[in-house]
């Protein structure tokens, strides 16, 4: 198709055509005619190098252009949707049947994007709460068992002191039941 001997047949006659999609080429590889067709800028006087958007050169045009580029540039304004572009009379549209198609997979595409970002979205949010929850779980037991430890020391404590108090008691019993006692018995060890 690219060959020098397509190329110098074209440059030379004019009824010589190839179908091809302007969206794949560049806007410098591209020309409008007056019938408002595209043809690829093949001008007799023209260089015989073309280069595509990495500087890299050929001897024709390359096809490296994006489809959503072109569509963007030709038809497009940044404030028009595009389905009002080609809106006709009683809502009917006049957009060429594949560039539709393009908007219509586009936007599945998108809305399949925007509900898989939500799903994550909401995984994300769910394994965060519940390690939210382990964590508080986790933290309450720790403080449950550290108010079961401080409950249990402190019981010890208690007994030890009713202990020790019980034994006291008793020692002090001891020494008044000693007192109450004629002399010659024991003596009392405590003294006043």
């Amino acid at each position: 198709l690219f060959t020098p001997e397509s190329k110098q047949k074209f440059q030379k006659y004019k009824k010589f055509a190839v179908r091809l999609n302007a969206w794949h080429f560049l806007p410098d590889h591209r020309i409008k005619n007056h019938e408002g067709l595209w043809e690829l800028d093949y001008d007799r006087n023209a260089n015989d190098s073309f280069y595509d958007l990495e500087g890299n050169e050929y001897s024709f045009p390359p096809p490296c252009y994006d489809p959503r580029r072109f569509i963007e540039e030709e038809y497009f304004s940044e404030s028009t949707r595009p389905l009002d572009c080609w809106a006709g009379e009683n809502g009917v549209t006049k957009m060429p049947a594949w560039m539709l198609n393009i908007l219509v997979c586009d936007a599945r595409h998108e809305a399949a994007i925007q509900k898989e970002n939500r799903e994550r979205e909401r995984r994300n949010y769910e394994k965060e709460t519940a390690k939210l929850h382990e964590a508080k779980e986790e933290f309450d037991n720790n403080m449950k068992a550290a108010y079961i430890k401080e409950i249990v020391k402190l019981r010890a404590e208690k007994l030890e002191l009713e202990n020790m108090l019980e034994k006291s008691n008793k020692d002090l019993q001891a020494c008044k039941d000693e007192r109450a006692m004629p002399r010659r018995h024991k003596v009392c060890k405590f003294k006043k």
